[in-house]
């Protein structure tokens, strides 16, 4: 049998853009369940229509973002952090590296920063850069330079650390990074042998960056 779901929509905010004869007719069923009703039209209703619909005008940019920010918290269930993960960055912080983080993301770069902030992210970081924020994704070069000035790193001192092959390890590769794919959130498809190293934890991670400041000091 199929399971049945419900949900509770009292309080919550319904957005419509453009208020025609079907926005209506959802504005009125809305209202029956006590939502709260935003639209956005080109051509405003007059105040007392707004009244009988239950409805407020907002501007376009407002109600936009009261829909990135509705289906931003709705992935915060199933965001996670790796358990290992701040131990990672505090023992790459202890061997006097500096570590900063790259990533393709769609969501305004002031929800993602607060995100790290309330992981415990940010004050173990150097560098964030979100596509989002500069206006390109990785695998463009741009985006890794942005993150290699921000930490006056040149591309051969660098070790990049990611899961796709395309983004972590082609594109960084192409500017003389060194690469280390991980696997231990998902398996990319791509070709595994293009890395430098493949991770399977996050151990493996730091024996990578130790192996490589071996050979640096010749050790």
């Amino acid at each position: 049998f199929a399971s049945n779901r419900t949900y509770e929509l009292k309080g919550k905010t319904l957005g419509i853009i453009g208020l025609g004869t079907i926005g209506k007719k959802v504005a009125r069923r809305a209202a029956a369940f006590d939502m709260k009703i935003v639209y956005y039209d080109i051509v405003r209703l007059a105040e007392d229509a707004e009244d009988a619909l239950g409805v407020h005008f907002v501007l376009l940019p407002e109600l936009l973002r009261t829909a990135i920010e509705a289906q931003h918290r709705g992935w915060l269930g199933a965001r996670r952090l790796h358990p290992k993960a701040h131990w990672l960055l505090q023992e790459v912080r202890a061997r006097g590296l500096r570590i900063g983080i790259v990533s393709n993301t769609f969501d305004p770069p002031d929800l993602l920063h607060a995100d790290l902030v309330s992981d415990g992210v940010t004050e173990r970081v150097d560098a964030i850069v979100f596509s989002s924020e500069l206006g390109l994704r990785k695998p463009a070069p741009e985006i890794y330079r942005a993150a290699l000035d921000a930490l006056d790193v040149e591309p051969a001192n660098a070790l990049f650390v990611g899961d796709r092959v395309r983004e972590d390890v082609q594109g960084p590769a192409a500017l003389g990074m060194r690469t280390c794919l991980v696997t231990y959130f998902r398996v990319d498809g791509g070709d595994h042998g293009l890395a430098d190293a493949v991770a399977e934890s996050p151990a493996d991670v730091l024996a990578t960056v130790d192996t490589i400041m071996a050979a640096g000091r010749g050790g």
